[in-house]
């Protein structure tokens, strides 16, 4: 795959700033449980953050999509969220893996998530914005957290699941990372 880069500022319409580089892009082929994006390791110190966005639509209502990083698929994540769907929301977890969306109600969903390694402790932090167009409410919710495994320096996957072994993201769902410096 050739690599992209995007100046984001030229993307809004101004000069100069930081630039994006696409390092994979996955559109899922046919309905499936969950969808892992492997790539070549990429230092932190060599970026600035990591940036993903997916754009989707899982099959049934009632349960939530969750984000894991680097292949660390166990529950040592740690999270706090503000939303809104129909009234405001807060919630915090610890130990489940990171949660894009509370109740991915089979309605389209889009969610866009900057990762990044801390310098002191080595463990990862994220920060996401995911949105979700219903047909009764729309939802967002605006979430930070991390995960408390260390000696995390790099970023070489990304994993995306569902809540229930029974829901499916549908054909079409696409899901970019790109490695941003500034």
């Amino acid at each position: 795959m050739s690599s992209q880069v995007i100046n984001s500022y030229a993307l809004m319409g101004v000069s100069g700033g930081d630039n994006m580089e696409l390092v994979s892009t996955t559109t899922v082929p046919v309905t499936i449980k969950d969808i892992t994006i492997s790539f070549p390791a990429i230092n932190q110190s060599d970026i600035s953050y990591l940036h993903v966005v997916m754009n989707g639509q899982v099959d049934t209502s009632g349960y939530g999509t969750y984000l894991n990083v680097n292949g660390i698929q166990t529950s040592t994540y740690e999270w706090s969220e503000l939303g809104y769907s129909g009234g405001s929301s807060e919630n915090s977890k610890t130990g489940h893996p990171f949660h894009t969306l509370l109740d991915a109600s089979g309605e389209p969903q889009f969610c866009t998530f900057d990762l990044m390694c801390n310098e002191v402790t080595d463990t990862i932090l994220i920060k996401a914005f995911c949105g979700m167009a219903g047909t009764s409410a729309s939802t967002f919710f605006n979430t930070i957290g991390g995960n408390t495994t260390a000696s995390q320096t790099s970023f070489n996957e990304i994993y995306f699941e569902t809540g229930n072994s029974g829901v499916k993201f549908l054909a079409g769902t696409k899901i970019d990372i790109y490695k941003v410096t500034i």
